[in-house]
């Protein structure tokens, strides 16, 4: 399931919890879309080809396996703000 949030709920949602400007905030929202969604075996492979990739062109210092460093649902759940889940 995917929730897809307008421009205007993701930067008032995420604004109090990144402690970013607002126009910053702005910016990077409407330079890409946000949506919440779940961290399935396809977003993973997507995030490892970045990372590879990143690493490739020097961008990271050591090669990086994204299993290693995923955070459980539990551990996600607690640290998504309640300000994000009450909009789901």
């Amino acid at each position: 399931m995917t929730f897809n949030l307008s421009a205007s709920l993701t930067w008032k949602l995420l604004v109090p919890e990144t402690k970013l400007d607002l126009d910053i905030q702005e910016k990077v929202i409407r330079r890409s879309p946000f949506q919440l969604s779940p961290i399935d075996s396809e977003r993973i492979k997507t995030q490892q080809r970045v990372i590879d990739y990143f690493y490739k062109e020097g961008l990271l210092p050591k090669p990086l396996d994204i299993k290693e460093v995923l955070l459980t649902p539990e551990q996600y759940a607690a640290i998504t703000p309640t300000s994000v889940v009450s909009q789901l």
